[in-house]
Formats: C-alpha cells, sequence, structure tokens
C-alpha cells in the first residue's frame, strides 16, 4: 500500500465523465523483420515480462473511507493483462486520418478505476511510406500514474531487451481493510500537519522573492484569469478531436541558434504563430496574448521515475499579437525567462506541497462547479514540450518509426498541444473539443506554416549577418 501524492490525486479528483484525465501515447512500430512474422498474441507476452519494471502498471487506486486522505496505490489482486489489451484491425488503405479519428474516439471516457488505470489497443492495418507494415500501439494512461517525464521513462524500460528470465516478485497482498486505511490516513495526515508551518515559511519567503523580481522584469508574467474567453475556452463537451503533425528538429534547433533562445522559446513562438493565424482565419481578435501553460520539472529528489508526477506548472504568454514571426518569438523568449525566474524563485515543487493538502470535495467543487461558472478562464491552452528519446528504439524485433503523446483538456481550456521529440523529428499532437475547434486540419498545417515562417526569418537574419560581416572585411 502507497499513499498517492496530493498531486497524482489532484487527476483523480477533478476528473469527471466528460473531462477525462488521462494522457495518450502512441507509438508506430515496423514489424517488416519481426522474427517468425507479427502476431497480436505475442503483444501480451511482451508486455507481461516487462511489467516487473513497470510496477505502476499492476497498481489500482482505492479511496480512503470519508476522503480522510489521498487514495493509495495497491498491487490489484484481480489484475489480468488481457483485460488492458485489445486488438482493432483497420480498414484497408487506412492511413494517419483514420488513426487519428480512431484515437480520438478512444479519449472519450474515463478508465475503469476498478482496474489499473490503463488500456492498451494494438492496431493493425497501417502501412508504412514504403509499403512496409506497421503496427501502432495506442495507451491511454491516467495522468495519476505518470506525467510526461515519467511516461518517457516508462517507455523506454517497455522497449528495453530483457536477457535471462523475469523476475518473479511476491503475489499480491489482500485488498487493505477500512480499519487499515483509516489507520494509515490518519497517521499520515499527522506527518503532512508537522510540515505546514515549513511550508507557510517557504512560500511566503518565495513569493516575496517573486515579487521582486517581477518589480525588476521589463515585462510582466501573465496573471491567472486576466484575458477573455476564445474559441476553445467554451464549456467543455466529452467529444474529442486528434490530430498529429511531424516537423524536424534540426530546423528548431537551427532557428534556437539563430536568435539564441531555447527550442522550447521556438516551439511556444510556433504554436502562437499558428494560433494568431486560425483566430483571424476564423474571424476572432488577436488583440491580447494567450495565456499558456507549459509544464515543467520540479526540483524535488525522485524515488521512482517511472511513475507520478513530478512536474510543476509556469504560466507564459504567447504573443498572437504581434504580427512579426521575429518579434513575436523574441516577446515569447522574454516573457517566458521572467516566468520562469518567478518559478524558481518560488520554488518549483511549491505547487505539489500544497496540493498534499487538497481533497476530494474542495478539489472537485473548485473545478467541476466553480471554474465553469468564472467569466474569464484561468489559462486558454496548454502547451507540453517532453524530450523523447534520442536513439531508435526497438523492441522484439519491431522498430520505433513515430512516436506521439498528449495529454488532457481541462475545465474552460478546450486545447491542448503536446511535443515529443524521437531522434531527429518533433511530434505536435492536438487534443481539443470539437465545440471549439470542429476541424484539426487547418491548424495542424498552419502550425507547419509557422514554423517555415520563422525559418525563413532566421534565413534572413543570417543573410544579413553574413552580408555586415563581409562589409567590415
Amino acid at each position: 500500500m502507497h499513499r498517492m501524492t496530493g498531486m497524482d490525486a489532484s487527476f483523480l479528483y477533478m476528473e469527471s465523465p466528460r473531462l477525462p484525465m488521462h494522457t495518450l501515447k502512441l507509438v508506430i512500430v515496423d514489424v517488416e523483420d519481426v522474427p517468425g512474422g507479427y502476431r497480436f498474441e505475442r503483444v501480451a507476452e511482451v508486455v507481461a515480462a516487462h511489467l516487473h519494471l513497470l510496477p505502476a502498471l499492476r497498481r489500482r487506486a482505492l479511496a480512503v473511507p470519508l476522503g480522510l486522505h489521498h487514495p493509495v496505490w495497491i498491487d490489484d489482486p484481480g489484475f489480468r493483462i488481457g483485460e488492458h489489451i485489445e486488438r482493432v484491425v483497420l480498414p484497408e488503405g487506412a492511413g494517419d486520418a483514420e488513426l487519428d479519428e480512431f484515437t480520438a474516439s478512444v479519449t472519450e471516457g474515463p478508465l475503469d478505476r476498478g482496474r489499473p488505470l490503463w488500456h492498451l489497443w494494438a492496431i493493425e492495418g497501417l502501412h508504412g511510406a514504403d509499403g512496409r507494415p506497421h503496427v501502432a500501439f495506442l495507451v491511454k494512461l491516467h495522468h495519476a500514474i505518470a506525467d510526461g517525464v515519467a511516461a518517457e521513462e516508462m517507455l523506454r524500460l517497455a522497449m528495453s531487451e530483457l536477457s535471462g528470465s523475469t523476475p518473479l516478485g511476491p503475489g499480491p497482498a489482500p485488498l487493505p481493510g477500512r480499519l487499515a486505511l483509516v489507520r494509515s490516513a490518519l497517521r499520515d495526515h499527522l506527518r503532512q500537519r508537522a510540515r505546514l508551518p515549513w511550508l507557510l515559511f517557504t512560500t511566503v519567503r518565495g513569493g516575496l522573492r517573486a515579487m521582486w523580481l517581477a518589480r525588476r522584469a521589463e515585462v510582466k508574467a501573465p496573471r491567472l484569469f486576466s484575458a477573455p474567453r476564445t474559441v476553445f475556452n467554451q464549456e467543455i463537451s466529452s467529444r474529442r478531436t486528434f490530430a498529429r503533425l511531424d516537423l524536424p528538429v534540426p530546423e528548431f534547433r537551427r532557428i534556437k541558434t539563430v536568435f539564441a533562445c531555447t527550442i522550447n522559446d521556438v516551439v511556444l513562438a510556433v504554436v502562437a504563430g499558428a494560433l494568431r493565424a486560425y483566430l483571424l482565419g476564423r474571424g476572432e481578435t488577436a488583440e491580447f496574448p494567450l495565456i499558456a501553460s507549459v509544464p515543467a520539472c520540479t526540483d524535488q529528489e525522485i524515488d521512482n521515475p517511472t511513475a507520478g508526477n513530478h512536474v510543476s506548472s509556469l504560466y507564459t504568454s504567447l504573443r498572437i499579437d504581434l504580427a512579426d514571426p521575429v518579434e513575436r518569438l523574441e516577446a515569447t523568449r522574454m516573457v517566458t525567462d521572467v516566468a520562469k525566474a518567478k518559478h524558481e524563485a518560488m520554488g518549483s515543487h511549491m505547487l505539489s506541497e500544497w496540493m498534499e493538502f487538497s481533497r476530494l470535495a474542495p478539489h472537485a467543487w473548485l473545478w467541476r462547479r466553480l471554474l465553469p461558472r468564472l467569466a474569464r478562464p484561468p489559462l486558454h491552452l496548454v502547451v507540453s514540450n517532453v524530450p523523447g528519446p534520442r536513439e531508435p528504439l526497438g523492441i522484439d524485433g519491431a522498430r520505433l518509426v513515430r512516436l506521439s503523446s498528449v495529454g488532457p483538456l481541462l475545465e474552460g481550456v478546450g486545447l491542448n498541444i503536446t511535443v515529443w521529440s524521437y531522434i531527429d523529428t518533433m511530434s505536435f499532437s492536438v487534443l481539443a473539443c470539437p465545440d471549439g475547434i470542429p476541424e484539426l486540419a487547418p491548424l495542424m498545417a498552419l502550425l507547419r506554416a509557422a514554423l517555415a515562417e520563422l525559418g525563413a526569418a532566421a534565413d534572413r537574419r543570417v543573410e544579413a549577418e553574413t552580408g555586415s560581416l563581409a562589409e567590415a572585411r
């Protein structure tokens, strides 16, 4: 029995039938060279052989009586791997559009809390551009289990080659009784309260540091609830749309070098350029910056990098109000630098520390009752950028060729853009509520165009600098 952290539990607390809190991981592998040929039955065997490396996938959440504390993780005594793996065969000739449509359909609706909170689909019937057979593995993983960093580590372990026999651990213990759950909750509750004075002190100290930095900064970090709603900040239904776009990592690196910023700055500027064009194309306003939540790693020591959430959120502005792509990139970089400085001054772990004191009833009321009634949303969208594997991955003779991931939507926040890199490919995955963004294809094209616009600006910058050097000589 392992106590869930407040951050992990918060994803269970805010979940509702129309706002499930799971993430999606889409792995596409080339199975042409699998010894003996690909067989669906082999999928369960390979997953089972790796489960000892991924104990979080055998655990289910168990609520504490009366909500005295956060739920606990327990090894599921009724775990059956066959209940978590499903076969899907797409129609002949199916491609990215059909795969994205299927992905959107499975993200609608929460996972069964009576089991470990994940499900895997083996999606057959796909082929690469060269005609080689591909299989897509779509994993629906609850955010309470892992964030992007932990999921990346889980992927690495899941695709590792095993040597020797699989270690067998002890069988799962029986479910703890109500009395044991209550005793454990009260004991942990007292330990938690003992940390409150220290947390109050560090919060006040961090807040004063952040205020001092804010006064000195040339630009201001955005304030939550400070901007009007957009078309993707209406009431969220249970419907979803999903799409993917692969862009070249070397181009992001080149732009980063030319404009002396970070790859994340380039990602945010590309998103800002695309959303500016998208909103203007729909006749909407682009007169105010958008507020984006950007997950950031905490400075806490991580005991288990394959489970749990070890990120906080910093809030930055996407300067869609600026027409020039270079000005937009520079303004985004400046405000993001200020947001990072304030985030570090407060302590990147501060949010997770305070989340330890959250409970189901008030948390659910906040997300399900209060936020939908406010005139302004807390933020406009989530943009997550997770560095993925830099070396080729494969398993059981299959070669990983594409990798994508996307997180959940939030109350009043109907757009999530998650970026995962794999070797030299930057995969943009977009999840949206179609009530606000009915078609994702135009937005995906605008993301590509926004990168090309920045690339052209980088070319002009290099040409200008080269010309200046030639004149100086």
